[in-house]
């Protein structure tokens, strides 16, 4: 009884939590929770039973019997293993990522919040504002479902208990002192001159965290890069003395590291984050399906004296006449990659020369049509802004255009802290672009370590399998998405055409 109540304690805990990270998810399933979990313990006993029945029952069934018993254990694995992803791993990584979102939301939130001339509501007017905008709450994916529940959950306990309640149903700390604190000054009539304080704050973090981000991600490119290209150098050379089981566990290893690498690698700064668009997603996907396509065809078709049915040699047939054909079209399938990665450059400097003309304009205006006139200029350069920061001035052209006469002043504050980070993004995006050229030197030494082992597949096999970990990781650095094909479709070509790899 006392482990059904703790587990129901820590259920209700982690459901309270998921219904703000996650209002949708539908994870916390009890009936299949305690089913699984049974199941798992069911084939944990009939393990140690068949174990307990081979060592002191049956003599001559023990063959029939240590196999059924491994079967059990790998069935109770594979069980425990969903059992924890679905569970464990899935939620947590739904909790952090929320908890991360959020505090990568709240200084520019706060930066709106700061500009109100609401007196005494601030906070309050403008979550009522996100919350009734299906638009922004897009924009703002984390702060929106807080918004949303905050102000349905106003409506019977007011604004002020219910902007508590949900603060401390989030998982961010961050998140949870700033309500605290704006309630308190509240109290005491100050909150508006604690906005400002925050703001500030917030502001110079912003600049130090973009610059701390380039530094670490250029770090973990770079040693990526020594680790997925000496050490197979390395094992390529021992390979010659030990055999085929050292490069078969170092490819194991290195698999498991990129992953890990990849799950600590952080993502590009929000404003150039770019926004959900279904349209690039299936192009990506294809993109990477082309590009993996390509190495498990080479793959069969360098292990091809294994094999000797029909397919294979249509396969041999194919691509020996047309892999260039095919390279050809793994790197035309990676143009939307490259198209995107200008539309960033090209979308920054747009949106940068629109916020210069419009301060100038309100400069000497002084008057709310200039607002009108940021948003034609800004759907002039693009009709549909990409990137994450685009969509946010756009929102707060439409927030401040409703809000009163004195907005445009506060616009003009705020237009100067924006062109402030537009340097500091483009600064980003130059030093990560810079990196590149240090992963295409991959392949080059890839090919003389190739040539001087002997031209083994195992080792091959090896050598592509570390340029798919690092093209993934390049990816994951560079354009903020590990299922990109563009660097690693020019790496395998780089290692294929060049020094005659494949013939």
């Amino acid at each position: 009884m006392r482990l059904s109540h703790a587990l129901d304690k820590i259920f209700d805990s982690l459901e309270k939590i998921n219904t703000i990270s996650d209002p949708e998810s539908k994870i916390f399933n009890r009936r299949r929770l305690y089913i699984l979990m049974i199941l798992s313990a069911i084939l944990g006993m009939l393990y140690l039973t068949t174990n307990f029945i081979i060592e002191f029952v049956f003599e001559t069934f023990e063959t029939r019997i240590l196999m059924l018993s491994n079967i059990l254990l790998i069935m109770s694995i594979i069980i425990l293993f969903i059992l924890m992803i679905l569970y464990v791993v899935n939620p947590l990584n739904k909790l952090f990522e929320f908890k991360k979102g959020v505090e990568e939301e709240l200084p520019y939130i706060l930066l709106i919040a700061s500009s109100s001339p609401f007196s005494g509501d601030e906070m309050g007017f403008l979550i009522k504002n996100i919350s009734s905008r299906p638009n922004v709450i897009k924009i703002f994916r984390f702060f929106g479902r807080i918004a949303l529940k905050t102000r349905n959950l106003a409506i019977y306990t007011g604004f002020t208990e219910a902007f508590k309640i949900v603060s401390e149903l989030t998982p961010s700390t961050i998140y949870k002192r700033f309500v605290r604190n704006y309630i308190n000054n509240r109290s005491l009539g100050i909150q508006r001159e604690y906005l400002l304080l925050v703001s500030e704050d917030f502001y110079r973090d912003i600049e130090n965290k973009i610059r701390r981000l380039v530094s670490v991600k250029i770090n973990i490119l770079t040693i990526s890069l020594v680790i997925y290209t000496i050490i197979p150098i390395i094992t390529s050379s021992l390979s010659v003395l030990q055999g085929e089981r050292v490069i078969l566990l170092t490819n194991f290893l290195l698999i498991i590291s990129s992953i890990f690498i990849l799950l600590i690698t952080p993502g590009h700064p929000l404003p150039l984050k770019t926004m959900n668009e279904p349209l690039i997603n299936r192009l990506k996907i294809l993109e990477y399906s082309s590009f993996f396509l390509l190495y498990m065809l080479l793959i069969i078709f360098l292990t091809r004296s294994f094999y000797n049915n029909l397919f294979i040699q249509l396969l041999e047939i194919f691509i020996l006449n047309h892999l260039d054909l095919y390279l050809l079209i793994t790197l035309f399938l990676s143009i939307p990659s490259l198209v995107l990665l200008i539309r960033i450059f090209r979308e920054v400097s747009v949106t940068k020369e629109v916020l210069t003309l419009s301060l100038a304009h309100i400069k000497v205006f002084k008057e709310l049509n200039s607002f009108d006139a940021t948003k034609i200029l800004l759907k002039r350069g693009y009709k549909r802004l990409y990137l994450w920061i685009g969509n946010y001035i756009m929102f707060v052209i439409e927030y401040m255009r409703e809000i009163s006469d004195l907005a445009s002043d506060l616009y003009e504050k705020f237009c100067y802290k924006i062109l402030d980070l537009f340097s500091v993004y483009k600064n980003y995006m130059i030093q990560m672009m810079m990196t590149l050229p240090l992963v295409f030197l991959e392949p080059i030494l890839f090919r003389e370590v190739f040539h001087i082992v002997g031209n083994e597949l195992i080792v091959l096999e090896l050598l592509m399998s570390s340029i798919i970990m690092t093209s993934s990781i390049a990816s994951k650095i560079i354009f903020d998405d590990h299922m990109n094909g563009l660097i690693g479709s020019i790496i395998l070509i780089l290692f294929i055409k060049s020094g005659g790899v494949l013939f």
